[in-house]
């Protein structure tokens, strides 16, 4: 079969269920990974042959996307601060906003040292293994209350050699016991869930059907549950001058950052990302 005949199953199909663009962007990023082509030399290599059994690697995938499966779980890597992750349908896949709250925290250890982080409900892993390939001094510690989910953060930090100690327990649950872990931490950073139920139908169908629920979503009539429960912990386990880095949603961004503003830490900010909305907190205990 011809290059330029899979493109076009590709074309003809994608075109249906998406824009235009994104199912070039997509069809690019397939092509250049099962064949090492850019998008500007598929037009060029179009009358290449392809062999029966990458065809049929292609027409699979083809069939996943055309399903509304993630490119991402279609090819099983997401890339995160210039390096690819491994991602299934158990995990989130890495997004731009968690990138800029990985390099803010990057940004505010330069010249610290030796320290001591942990990632509460880590997924995939790419927060914790991104800081600890770039701060190889400090220990790193990663939560996540899904065995499914920590299977995958082994994967990556197996992967890139990254020294990282996993955890499987409920921050909720962590919360409400206060000899959960003995010594504290320098940085605390989560990325929780924070999205209201009643905000599931207005999400595109590949996040609200494919990513896992359970990282996704917040009960309806208390959007700040985990927030709360991270507070807690960064009280009982964060060090005097430790620093709290969070996620979060937009349209809650200002009450969260209000659970931060009291006694117990001496200053809490919001931050912008790349488009302007309120996403990022950092606290200082």
């Amino acid at each position: 079969m011809l290059l330029r005949e899979i493109i076009e199953s590709y074309r003809s199909r994608l075109n249906n269920i998406m824009e235009k663009e994104e199912a070039q962007a997509i069809t690019g990023r397939v092509f250049e990974h099962v064949l090492g082509l850019r998008r500007s030399e598929l037009v060029l290599e179009g009358n290449r042959s392809v062999d029966a059994p990458v065809v049929k690697r292609l027409m699979d995938y083809l069939d996943q996307l055309a399903a509304q499966e993630p490119v991402q779980y279609v090819l099983q890597q997401a890339p995160f601060l210039d390096r690819l992750f491994y991602v299934d349908s158990q995990v989130l896949i890495p997004r731009p906003e968690t990138e800029e709250l990985v390099t803010w925290m990057l940004s505010t250890t330069a010249n610290h040292g030796q320290g001591r982080l942990i990632d509460l409900g880590t997924g995939s892993g790419c927060i914790p293994v991104s800081f600890a390939l770039d701060r190889p001094e400090w220990e790193v510690y990663a939560v996540d209350v899904s065995e499914d989910a920590l299977n995958v953060a082994e994967r990556n930090a197996a992967m890139h050699h990254a020294a990282i100690q996993f955890e499987r327990d409920d921050m909720l649950s962590m919360a409400a016991e206060a000899s959960w872990r003995t010594g504290k931490f320098d940085i605390m950073v989560s990325n929780p869930p924070y999205i209201p139920v009643s905000e599931r139908a207005s999400l595109h169908e590949r996040v609200r059907e494919k990513e896992p629920s359970l990282a996704l979503f917040t009960p309806e009539d208390d959007p700040l549950l985990f927030y709360r429960a991270i507070r807690q912990l960064a009280i009982t386990h964060l060090m005097s001058g430790g620093s709290l880095f969070l996620e979060v949603h937009a349209h809650f961004a200002k009450p969260t950052l209000a659970l931060f503003q009291d006694n117990e830490f001496s200053s809490a900010e919001l931050k912008n990302d790349f488009f302007g909305k309120p996403r990022m907190i950092r606290a200082v205990r």
